[in-house]
């Protein structure tokens, strides 16, 4: 029989409508399940595997061949960072409807559907040639990869408890973890070799495979409700108007002017009221349809201070694995194979990182192993803003990737672990939809906080170099009438020397600004791990916690994505 764990007396988490609609999908889903081979099950998660690991690995992927992808569509460096940011608003929506439309589509169906959106977004990178088709694209890519990672891992959820979850984990984070340090390799070499439209064809053969598994694998019937609920389109307008307009702030910011601008007021408050009717709608005890149900989190503290963890764990690794490609391409102007080579060091280290995690887990309290990374990641940051110039060499860069890579791998699972076992296992969809959306949401953040921090510090290191230079003017004259001279002796009339002189001291004073700012959004980054410590101080002191000892861990092995 399956188990679950009882609802808090006084603060019940759902409706009692909705409570007796999970006993019974979950009674009814135990005995289904009950019919699965140990080999359907593990062709199961192989597919399961497949379709995230196309997700996870080209989310990083596409962060190292940005730069090309802006010159073939003629966009700005701000324009071309929509590509992620654009995907970004479309997952995030996608996570939370995830629950919903399992139930109304069934669960299969729904996978396969969004494996299909996924690869039909892929290929229209592929076609895209211009700016507003790459990002038209890169939203249906949104839209088909929110969906694969809430439904992988409440698949392996309910696939099997106790140590043969275990077992399952363990292939599917190992899927999972070599696509996300071989596909940077795989699209940076193809983008290099023929053009980074034809990298995005690599998904489709891995979608096309992942299908088939679990098309002939899953049974049909794994649905999440036999009469599936009226849509709460109330919920899901609440939730897409905050999600656009936010993303909108975001976005254009820097460029428009923040609370300056007439438009972003109008958005700021638009997105502000619009959060709060979700909050209003997904947190009340007589809403038996919600999208995500936020009676999770307001009863229980220790979910709550979890999730607030995982906000600032997705601004951490979304922003570093956004920042790291662009200083290796824009700075050290390695290629985008080159780049690509640098993150297959990250990644096999993050597989290492993996391992460490599952072998300690049984043994350690997930807190101190949780502790242990995030100091990890703090020491591993601060190496970078202390080895990075304009010159660093590739084998330094590499020592430092390996303490990335391990230290951010062992708290993916590390930090959804201090949140999906204090889930009942009825309502684990809505619990993994929930720790995703918020996790996500700090990617998010993450993303656009450092494209902000870029612009605006490398605006003000700029104006201070160029200050210095003035201050230093005779200095300053020497180099470029030396600079001039080059110039004059290669050819060039005296006015163009001149002339040339001048911009080349120009895009020297831009590229050590630009680096500084680099190394200040690292800094950033510090601080951040940081906080996420104090917030794990604080969530260990939470009321309502479950222990997280190692026998406990021993029953909720955790899944990597």
């Amino acid at each position: 029989m399956f188990t679950s764990r009882s609802v808090p007396i006084g603060r019940p988490m759902i409706s009692p409508d909705l409570a007796e609609r999970a006993d019974r999908f979950q009674t009814a889903l135990h005995a289904r399940l009950q019919t699965l081979s140990a080999l359907d099950k593990v062709m199961i998660v192989i597919g399961l595997g497949l379709a995230t690991c196309v997700e996870s690995g080209a989310s990083v992927a596409i962060n190292v061949i940005l730069p090309d992808m802006q010159g073939n569509v003629g966009a700005t460096a701000d324009q071309i960072s929509w590509a992620v940011t654009i995907y970004s608003t479309a997952f995030l929506c996608s996570l939370p409807l995830s629950p919903s439309l399992a139930r109304r589509f069934g669960h299969r169906n729904h996978f396969l559907l969004s494996i299909a959106l996924y690869a039909l977004g892929s290929l229209g990178c592929f076609l895209s040639h211009e700016l507003w088709t790459l990002l038209s694209s890169r939203a249906v890519m949104g839209v088909g990869g929110g969906a694969l990672l809430v439904r992988s891992q409440t698949t392996i959820y309910q696939l099997a408890q106790g140590k043969e979850r275990g077992k399952y984990s363990l292939l599917f984070g190992t899927i999972v973890l070599v696509a996300k340090a071989l596909m940077p390799v795989v699209f940076g070499t193809v983008t290099d070799w023929i053009t980074w439209n034809a990298a995005f064809l690599t998904i489709i053969p891995l979608a096309l495979a992942s299908a088939v598994l679990i098309y002939i694998f899953m049974p049909d019937s794994m649905h999440f409700e036999a009469e599936p609920p009226p849509l709460n389109f109330a919920g899901i307008g609440f939730l897409l108007a905050g999600a656009t307009a936010f993303q909108i702030i975001a976005s254009r910011g820097e460029q428009d002017d923040w609370f300056g601008s007439l438009h972003l007021r109008i958005a700021f408050v638009i997105g502000l009221l619009a959060v709060a009717g979700f909050v209003w709608r997904e947190s009340d005890l007589n809403n038996s349809h919600p999208v995500l149900n936020l009676r999770l989190i307001v009863t229980k503290r220790a979910v709550a201070a979890g999730l607030a963890i995982a906000v600032v764990f997705g601004a951490m690794l979304g922003g570093g694995l956004y920042i790291l490609p662009q200083y290796l391409r824009t700075i050290q102007t390695y290629s985008s194979s080159q780049t690509g080579g640098f993150f297959f060091v990250d990644g096999l280290a993050g597989l290492a990182g993996f391992y460490l995690m599952l072998k300690l887990l049984p043994r350690v309290n997930v807190f101190y192993l949780a502790l242990a990374a995030l100091i990890l990641f703090i020491i591993g940051n601060a190496a970078f803003v202390n080895v990075l110039t304009g010159d660093t060499p590739g084998a330094v860069i590499c020592m430092v990737l390996i303490l990335h890579g391990v230290s951010t791998t062992m708290l993916l699972p590390g930090v959804s672990q201090l949140i999906l076992p204090q889930i009942d296992l009825r309502f684990i969809s809505f619990g993994t939809a929930i720790y995703y959306f918020f996790r996500n949401l700090g990617t998010s953040i993450g993303v656009s906080a450092a494209l902000a921090l870029i612009d605006t510090r490398q605006t003000l290191h700029s104006s201070r170099l160029l200050d210095t230079a003035n201050r230093l003017d005779p200095a300053v004259a020497r180099s470029t009438h030396l600079f001039g001279g080059l110039l004059l002796r290669h050819g060039l009339a005296v006015n163009a020397s001149s002339l040339g002189a001048d911009q080349l001291f120009s895009g020297l004073v831009n590229s050590q600004a630009r680096l500084l700012a680099f190394i200040d959004v690292f800094w950033a980054l510090q601080i951040l791990g940081l906080i996420a410590v104090v917030l794990l101080l604080i969530r260990r002191g939470a009321p309502n916690a479950v222990d997280n000892s190692p026998a406990m861990e021993r029953a909720h092995v955790p899944l990597h994505a």
